[in-house]
């Protein structure tokens, strides 16, 4: 199993949290003996997602990176694909996040189409509070 600071490692090497969230827990590293012990507290701060806890716990922590995309949890799938709740940590801002299934873009060229037109549609809804 991954080591608390293997995780940070990770974490530092992939700017995975903010810096200052980073610099928190750097001196703190060393007194967890396990990474379920490190994540939990991390979690417990809100640091991390129990999503996140349970990739970074079963070494599927590089999955959690999507381009400039730090995946929390997903949200739903569908036949097409899977959508994430994700932030963009440049622009510091939440967002919903489609991947598309391989095999499906290998089956049907023709769905980056219907993605594209897609994702106009919903940039171009206007979200209305009351």
């Amino acid at each position: 199993m991954i080591s608390p600071g293997e995780l940070f490692s990770f974490m530092v090497a992939k700017s995975f949290l903010p810096p200052a969230k980073l610099k928190a827990i750097q001196q703190e590293v060393d007194n967890y003996e396990s990474s379920v012990q490190f994540t939990g507290e991390l979690v417990r701060r809100k640091l991390l997602t129990p999503y996140q806890q349970s990739q970074f716990l079963s070494e599927q922590h590089e999955k959690l990176l999507i381009g400039p995309y730090v995946i929390l949890a997903p949200l739903g799938e569908g036949g097409m694909g899977i959508v994430y709740q994700a932030i963009q940590p440049r622009l510091d801002r939440m967002v919903a996040l489609k991947v598309i299934r391989p095999v499906v873009l290998a089956a049907k060229p023709d769905i980056l189409n219907r993605f594209h037109r897609e994702a106009k549609a919903i940039a171009n809804c206007t979200i209305r509070t009351s």
